[in-house]
This record gives structure tokens, sequence and C-alpha cells, in this order.
């Protein structure tokens, strides 16, 4: 599982996850919308899923692993490239990132959403500026993953 949306950290703001196959789907989003969480066993363990995978992602950036932290992201997405351009220059300035929330939302027979809210912070006396980002991520699996 592969989050289809970007977060542009060098800019301190979000990018508008998208539909990254080129398809759309027809069927509703499998979830209560009144509900503020998963509405079965099968949702709760995406939701677990999902969080797994963010998280697992984080630890990646964590580690300054440029192939590893790519893995997560979606090769389809926009803002792929640009992406990998700009994380080598944030693990020089120490950034970390840590999850703070994730909420599933819903998801239907290609894709599950979320909302995801994180926390980035640089070493400091580096530029980088520390922010939080509240985003809907989208994920997508890639190649069966």
């Amino acid at each position: 599982m592969r989050a289809a949306g970007v977060v542009d950290r060098t800019a301190q703001r979000s990018v508008q996850p998208v539909v990254v196959s080129g398809k759309e789907s027809r069927r509703p989003a499998q979830r209560n919308p009144r509900s503020s969480g998963p509405t079965s066993d099968k949702d709760a363990d995406l939701a677990a899923t999902l969080r797994k995978v963010v998280e697992e992602s984080y630890a990646a950036y964590n580690r300054k692993n440029l192939d590893d932290s790519m893995g997560f992201i979606h090769s389809k997405a926009p803002g792929y490239e640009k992406t990998k351009k700009a994380l080598p220059r944030q693990f020089e300035l120490g950034a970390n990132t840590k999850l703070l929330d994730l909420r599933y939302i819903g998801h239907d027979d290609e894709f599950a959403v979320a909302r995801v809210k994180f926390k980035t912070t640089g070493k400091a006396g580096t530029s980088f500026v520390d922010n939080v980002v509240d985003t809907m991520t989208v994920f997508h699996r890639e190649n069966g993953q």
C-alpha cells in the first residue's frame, strides 16, 4: 500500500492527493459517513494497516533512507520526482517526522483514504522550519504492495 498523495515538506504544505491510476471508481466508499471511525472488523483491520504503512514510511524517512522513503510513495503520484529530489536536503537538515493522528475515512474497491496529521522537526540551528501538516491521503497498491 502506497500513498498516492504526496506531501511537499520543503514548502511546508500538502499537495492535493489525486487519483493516479487514471480510473475512477464507480462504487461508493465502504463507510458510514456519519461515523468517526472504522465501521466493521474489516475496516478496523484496514485502518490498522494504513497506520502501520504510515508509521513505517516515517521510520524510513527518519533513518534518512531515500530508497526506503520513496518506496512508500506511489511512483505515479504527482510530485514524486520533486519529493525524491527534495528529501536529501531535508535529511541534511536533520528533519524527523512523527505521526500525530490517523483517522480512517473509507475505501472502495481500489483506494483507501485517511486523514493523516504529522509533525516534522529539523535539527536546531538549521534552516528547516518545524511544521505540522494535516492531509487527506489516498492509498493505492502498486505492484501488489
